[in-house]
């Protein structure tokens, strides 16, 4: 039979053994060199393997030729007439592919001295190279950040994606072959651009900020070619699994022979013992690296605490919904159902109305925003700035003042009422968009972006990008300080979840932990649908101070974001600073105070009235010369010490 379709052959029998068994196995060895040869000289062990993967390629060439031979005299012996042209140029086909890799071999000796004469000019070791064979210990190959310029690879590779995801092609080259895995129902792999397969299922993970190292595509029927659309390449299968791994992760898939309808769709993580590095320890998906778990189940007091808050919302909540239920339906009317949310305590009065000044130079009178103030004196600033605004004792008690730093005690009880002030409208059957204090508005996010299907797509629940690639915010890294909800049976029973989940948000000290991983659950059960926001739409604090290529082409107007959240900062009084010198600041000076709600002119007014607190044009100032600025702040003394101009 004919080793590519199966089919019966027709006599005389004529194959080739270079196409169909030297070929992949030198193809792989060639692919192994290249790869090491690019590796960072303090990878050690990655020639040591390149060579074993020689020597192993040697042998199978060897055992190949042996059994060439023997099915030859098999077929003489039934007075078949083979080619055996093949066999004539097996030794020189060796002898090509031995000189191949002795050329390799020379290459990656010059690819380690050009790197040692690098790495003694630049001690900082500041470049970051390519993916090698993985070694068993693999070695710190990652650079600081400032190095590179990230956003203008994360760029290219989005447009990239783009133009493969026009042409609906799958595979990078169509050059790319195809792998057979003995021993396997699908046993055929490819590699493939995972971004251009994640963009066509339209995975809502943030692809523009993953530098995408390289994947593979596994399927059961043997291709014809090998330039498959993404289409074409899954026209077969009536399911496809994606998973989405860190360098240096392995994947083991075990495959059961029961229906569908018995897949087990669980995923067994397991770390390497650090003392026993022949073992493996079966490890949850909030575990670290360094074995550390940032999982830890509810304790007593965090349990007790929940118990005590739920039980007294539970008590009043239909009389809530009932008095909240005319201020929402007011609101939402000719917002397509949808109404915006935020909390506030008299600590935090200046950035909101801050917001609102942002929100009305983007040309938005923001009437669809109901207010959720947590003592008398915030109470007071929201009807000053004249906007609907709700409160209740069940809700519980809170600070007044603003937190001091993340995960304070300040910032934990304040997270409660961010879970209600969301519940509430969710649970009454509205659309929700929640922001904290921190944002300004440069366009109106809701006409340009969450009311138009065209733009947004089809999701659930839409977050800003955190920034944070750590585990505990994995796999959406979500920031919960902006975010949109399209209300559906979904989204409902996702807030119920999260109403109960306080305990965690209390032990873990952070309300984006605890969301974050409910999403992971969530969308795993019950087909939640979440989409991570690009940054280059919806910016924050991470971008301030991490993606300067970025921020300068927003300076000089090559970029216009719809919203920007001053968060990844430690205090309020940095966050007013730095919106002032990045031109986010719209508040007229004698309208800052804190003591907003003690003003006479503006209690009681009308959100027109309130207005007069607000500038058209930004108020520059300057405060930092190490951080972004709209103008150079090279007289102003730096935040960190040592640090020159940011300009």
């Amino acid at each position: 039979t004919d080793p590519t379709t199966m089919a019966p052959m027709r006599r005389p029998a004529r194959w080739s053994v270079s196409q169909h068994f030297l070929a992949p196995l030198f193809g792989f060895t060639a692919g192994v060199l290249l790869m090491t040869a690019f590796h960072h000289p303090e990878c050690a062990g990655a020639l040591e393997q390149c060579q074993q993967a020689e020597q192993r390629c040697r042998d199978q060439c060897q055992a190949t030729l042996r059994a060439t031979q023997s099915s030859l005299k098999d077929c003489q012996s039934h007075g078949l007439r083979p080619d055996t042209a093949p066999l004539a140029d097996l030794e020189k086909t060796i002898a090509e592919q031995q000189q191949r890799i002795e050329t390799l071999q020379a290459a990656l000796h010059d690819a380690h001295q050009q790197q040692q004469q690098q790495k003694q000019k630049q001690q900082s070791a500041d470049l970051k190279l390519g993916t090698a064979v993985e070694a068993s210990t693999p070695c710190d190959c990652s650079s600081s950040e400032e190095s590179t310029d990230w956003d203008t690879i994360a760029r290219q590779e989005v447009e990239s994606t783009q133009k493969l995801a026009a042409n609906g092609t799958l595979l990078p080259t169509s050059s790319a072959s195809w792998t057979t895995i003995p021993g396997t129902k699908h046993f055929k792999a490819t590699a493939v651009d995972p971004a251009t397969i994640l963009n066509h299922l339209q995975v809502g993970l943030p692809l523009d900020t993953m530098h995408w190292s390289g994947g593979f595509f596994m399927r059961s029927m043997n291709p014809k070619v090998s330039n498959w659309s993404v289409q074409r390449a899954t026209s077969s299968c009536t399911e496809l699994d994606v998973v989405v791994l860190s360098e240096g992760h392995c994947v083991a898939v075990a495959q059961t022979k029961s229906g569908g309808h018995n897949t087990p769709y669980f995923v067994m993580r397991y770390l390497r013992e650090q003392k026993a590095p022949h073992s493996w320890v079966y490890s949850s998906r909030l575990t670290t690296q360094g074995h550390r778990n940032e999982g830890r189940p509810a304790g007593k007091t965090s349990m007790k605490m929940h118990r005590r808050a739920l039980a007294r919302l539970l008590e009043g909540l239909d009389r809530i919904e009932k008095s909240i239920l005319p201020i929402l339906t007011k609101a939402a009317a000719g917002h397509e159902n949808t109404v915006m949310v935020m909390t506030m305590n008299a600590g935090m009065a200046d950035l909101v109305l801050n917001f609102v000044c942002s929100a009305r130079r983007a040309g938005t009178n923001l009437d669809n925003l109901v207010l959720f103030p947590t003592d008398a004196e915030a109470q007071s600033v929201a009807e000053s700035l004249g906007f609907p605004y709700f409160f209740d004792s069940a809700f519980g008690s809170f600070p007044k003042n603003e937190a001091g730093s993340y995960g304070d005690n300040v910032f934990v009880k304040m997270m409660w009422i961010k879970v209600l002030c969301v519940y509430l409208p969710v649970d009454l059957g509205f659309n929700v968009l929640f922001q904290d204090a921190d944002l300004v508005w440069l366009q109106d996010p809701l006409r340009q972006y969450f009311h138009k299907p065209a733009v947004s797509g089809d999701f659930d629940m839409y977050f800003m990008d955190d920034g944070s690639r750590s585990t505990r915010f994995s796999p959406f890294f979500s920031n919960t300080g902006f975010y949109y909800i399209r209300n559906n049976e979904r989204t409902k029973y996702f807030m119920q979840s999260m109403l109960y989940s306080s305990d965690l948000i209390i032990e873990w000290r952070s309300h984006q932990s605890a969301l974050v991983q409910l999403l992971a659950d969530h969308a795993s059960t019950f087909g939640l649908r979440v989409k991570t926001l690009s940054y280059t739409d919806f910016p924050s604090g991470k971008d301030y101070h991490h993606r300067k290529p970025y921020m300068l082409k927003w300076m000089e107007g090559e970029i216009q974001p719809l919203v920007f959240h001053m968060c990844w900062t430690q205090n309020k009084v940095d966050k007013v600073r730095y919106l002032k010198q990045l031109g986010g600041w719209f508040t007229k000076p004698e309208c800052e105070a804190g003591d907003l709600h003690r003003r006479e002119e503006t209690k009681g007014a009308a959100a027109n009235d309130i207005y007069h607190c607000c500038s058209a044009e930004p108020l520059v100032q300057c405060f930092y010369r190490d951080k972004a600025s709209i103008v150079p702040c090279k007289n102003s003394p730096p935040k960190d010490r040592g640090r020159g101009s940011w300009w």
